[in-house]
């Protein structure tokens, strides 16, 4: 009976390898992927993070918005997944709302797509308008293209901000344009687009806030940015102790307010 046991864990665990349901039918090993094709092995390198590093915001294509029901994308999966706008042959505008940190420098923007014809090519970059009404939408990029007669492949195609564009929300909404120009077929396709930026700390104040730390102070800087967003105050209102040592209750406070721990329900 033991035997017969174990060959019926032995065939079940078989049929679980093999893809094979109780009812003889085969499944897939791997519902996510295409038909024939390999998974992917994740990053090769780990992550980078801070004001010093640069971070990616990706926007699908899907997220885009055309000119209206005219106007519709196709997906094309080989190889990978991309969309291409399939009809009618005309140029259109697609635009997608990108959300961004207050106060991150914008340092790129990227398609990530596909040209391999000869008579069209990609128009892409960054606008941003005023909120509640304010101004109207201008380019903060130049407008990238991939070329008409050139067929550059698949490649992250990119552009930069015509000058420094650190981010307001308060004031603007930011967006992302691509346009497919002159070939609407699957050889003029794209994945999404790309926000290439970094944090920064806040700029310090002309004055002081404490006698102690004066403007020319190392972390002058540092420490009125975490004054400013209420995360540390002084010793007293007037001094920091900027060389004093930090407790595990201080330390505590500045964790708990730059982190945001507690969420009333």
């Amino acid at each position: 009976m033991k035997s017969v046991r174990n060959l019926l864990v032995i065939s079940a665990a078989a049929m679980l390898l093999l893809g094979i349901s109780s009812t003889g039918a085969a499944q897939p090993a791997l519902s996510g992927a295409l038909a024939g094709e390999p998974v992917e092995a994740g990053p090769t390198t780990a992550p980078d993070y801070g004001t010093s590093s640069q971070i990616v915001q990706k926007v699908g294509i899907t997220e885009f918005l055309g000119g209206g029901a005219t106007y519709f994308l196709t997906v094309s999966n080989t190889g990978k997944i991309h969309y291409y706008q399939s009809a009618p042959a005309t140029q259109n505008d697609w635009w997608a709302q990108v959300m961004l940190p207050a106060g991150a420098v914008i340092d790129s923007v990227e398609l990530d797509g596909c040209d391999s014809s000869a008579t069209g090519q990609f128009l892409f970059g960054m606008a941003r308008a005023g909120t509640g009404g304010g101004a109207g939408a201008g380019n903060i990029t130049p407008v990238g293209a991939t070329g008409v007669a050139t067929t550059p492949g698949c490649s992250l195609f990119s552009v930069v901000p015509f000058a420094t564009e650190v981010v307001d929300n308060q004031n603007y909404n930011y967006w992302l344009f691509v346009d497919w120009a002159g070939d609407f077929t699957a050889a003029v396709k794209a994945a999404g687009m790309r926000v290439r930026y970094h944090l920064q700390v806040s700029p310090a104040p002309a004055v002081a806030s404490f006698t102690d730390v004066p403007t020319n102070y190392w972390a002058f800087q540092y420490i009125e940015a975490l004054k400013a967003s209420g995360i540390t105050g002084g010793v007293t209102p007037t001094t920091y102790e900027p060389e004093s040592p930090v407790t595990r209750a201080q330390m505590a406070v500045f964790l708990a307010k730059a982190l945001g721990l507690h969420f009333p329900n």
